[in-house]
């Protein structure tokens, strides 16, 4: 994820299957990278709480996948597993 001179938000996916339907707001080049519309007002980005904005921080693993979904309109998936990490819920 990066922002250009011009304060555009690039953020850089690729290898986006070609059964992947996307958003309205998500337009996929010939090289399979993936950008988003101007002007796009669908929440892809939430918030880091208490009405902070953080985009120079580091986009994590978990906010990654959840930005995917969303650009993708991929429906939430909720799988339950058995974990010896007393920090990961069975539900994650």
């Amino acid at each position: 994820m990066s922002l250009s001179a011009k304060n555009v938000l690039k953020v850089a996916v690729s290898n986006i299957r070609d059964d992947v339907r996307l958003s309205a707001g998500a337009v996929r080049k010939n090289n399979g990278t993936l950008f988003l519309r101007n002007g796009v007002t669908a929440p892809y980005f939430e918030g880091m709480g208490n009405y902070r904005f953080c985009p120079e921080d580091t986009l994590t693993r978990a906010e990654a996948v959840k930005l995917i979904n969303r650009v993708t309109s991929r429906s939430l998936c909720v799988y339950t597993i058995q974990t010896r990490f007393a920090d990961v819920p069975a539900s994650h």
